[in-house]
C-alpha cells in the first residue's frame, strides 16, 4: 500500500512516529511495530478526521470483516472512469464517440417488393359529436396537473446549467450524461426508484446500493449483501444474496 494511501486513512503528521497496525506480530511472537531503534507497539496512529478521504481509501482497498483486504480493483476502476470522463470533457460540448473505422458506411439498399403496393384505404371519418355542456360551477376550478411519473416525487427539472450554459433533460439523454444529472432528470434517465452506480447523490437512501460516498453512489464489493445486480460493482448479485467479483478477464468468481 502506498504511503499516500496511509496518509488518507491515518493522521500521520500529528501522531508521527506511530504504527498503523500494532496488532500484527512476527513468527517469533515479537510485535512488527518494534525495531532496533524504535518501539512503536504502544503507539497506534490516530484515524484521520477527513472521513471522506478515509471512506474512499477503504472502499478502494475493499477491507474485509477480519481487517485484511481483498484484491478487488473494480471500485477503483469504476471511480477512475468517472473521473477520467470529467477531466477529458471539462469545457467541451458536443463530443462524439470515436469511430471504429474511417471508411464511411453506405446505407443498405432496401430489397424491391415483389407484389404491388395497394393504395391505402381511407379511414372513415366519424361524425362529430357535440360536447356536453358542463353545469356552471360557483367558483373557478383548477385544471388537473399531469405527472411524468406514477409517483409525484419523481419529475424532471425544466432546465439545468452545465458549464455556464442552460440545458434540459433531452440534452442529458442525447449526450449520455445521466451519471452527473440523473438526480435532476430521474424520469428521462429511468432512475425514479433509486440512483444507479456513479450517479450524483446527496444521501445514502437515494442510491440503489444505499451507499453515497463523496456525493456519488458507490457500488457493493464482493460478498457484500445485495438484492439486485445494479447494487454490485460486478453487476451480479448471486443467488445467496451476496455480490460476486469479476476479475480482469471478465470471469465471475
Amino acid at each position: 500500500m502506498l504511503n499516500t494511501d496511509m496518509c488518507l486513512l491515518f493522521d500521520i503528521e500529528t501522531t508521527f512516529p506511530c504504527c498503523s497496525r500494532t496488532d500484527l506480530t512476527r513468527n517469533d511472537g515479537t510485535n512488527q511495530c518494534d525495531r532496533r531503534n524504535s518501539v512503536l507497539s504502544d503507539t497506534q496512529c490516530s484515524r484521520t478526521t477527513n472521513e471522506e478521504a478515509a471512506n474512499a481509501m477503504l472502499q478502494f482497498a475493499a477491507q474485509r470483516d477480519d481487517g485484511r483486504f481483498t484484491n478487488d480493483n473494480e471500485p477503483f476502476f469504476t471511480a477512475f472512469s468517472v473521473a477520467w470522463e470529467m477531466a477529458t470533457t471539462n469545457g467541451w460540448d458536443n463530443l462524439q464517440e470515436l469511430a471504429l473505422s474511417c471508411v464511411p458506411t453506405e446505407s443498405p439498399t432496401p430489397a424491391p417488393s415483389t407484389s404491388p403496393t395497394l393504395n391505402p384505404t381511407p379511414v372513415p371519418t366519424a361524425p362529430p359529436t357535440q360536447s356536453p355542456t358542463a353545469p356552471p360551477t360557483p367558483g373557478p376550478t383548477q385544471s388537473p396537473t399531469t405527472s411524468l411519473s406514477p409517483t409525484s416525487s419523481c419529475n424532471d427539472v425544466d432546465s439545468l446549467v452545465h458549464n455556464g450554459r442552460t440545458r434540459d433533460c433531452e440534452w442529458v439523454i442525447a449526450t449520455g450524461r445521466c451519471q452527473p444529472y440523473a438526480h435532476l432528470c430521474p424520469v428521462s434517465c429511468d432512475q425514479c426508484k433509486c440512483l444507479l452506480r456513479n450517479s450524483v447523490c446527496a444521501s445514502d437512501d437515494e442510491c440503489c446500493s444505499a451507499r453515497c460516498i463523496s456525493d456519488q453512489c458507490a457500488c457493493l464489493a464482493r460478498n457484500e449483501p445485495c438484492s439486485s445486480n445494479e447494487q454490485c460493482c460486478s453487476n451480479l448479485c448471486q443467488d445467496d444474496g451476496t455480490c460476486a467479483r469479476r476479475n480482469r478477464n471478465g470471469i465471475f468468481d
